[in-house]
């Protein structure tokens, strides 16, 4: 059953990082030591790695303002990113805890 109340709690984004060639793993493991990234995903095609990011929902000030900001200050700043795209979806359901 999905906990309801976890989710309207959180604010989810999923971002597709560009890596520099051969940076796929370190920077999948270097997004990793934020907490603010539950998983890290190395993947094919356009984009290099995915990450899915948890943040608590912010009901002043806008959660997108706040995911955004680590994206650009965290994300963006790690050695070998050479782009990114964001999704934050508007409402989300998981069986993951």
């Amino acid at each position: 059953m999905v906990d309801a109340l976890i989710m309207r709690e959180n604010a989810r984004a999923f971002v597709f990082v560009k890596s520099a060639p051969r940076k796929e793993k370190e920077i999948a493991e270097k997004l990793l030591t934020f907490d603010e990234v539950k998983e890290t995903h190395i993947i094919t095609g356009k984009w290099d790695v995915l990450a899915v990011i948890e943040m608590r929902r912010e009901m002043i000030g806008g959660s997108q303002r706040k995911i955004l900001n680590f994206i650009m200050e965290k994300v963006e700043g790690i050695k070998g990113v050479q782009d990114t795209s964001t999704i934050i979806p508007e409402f989300s359901t998981t069986k993951f805890h």
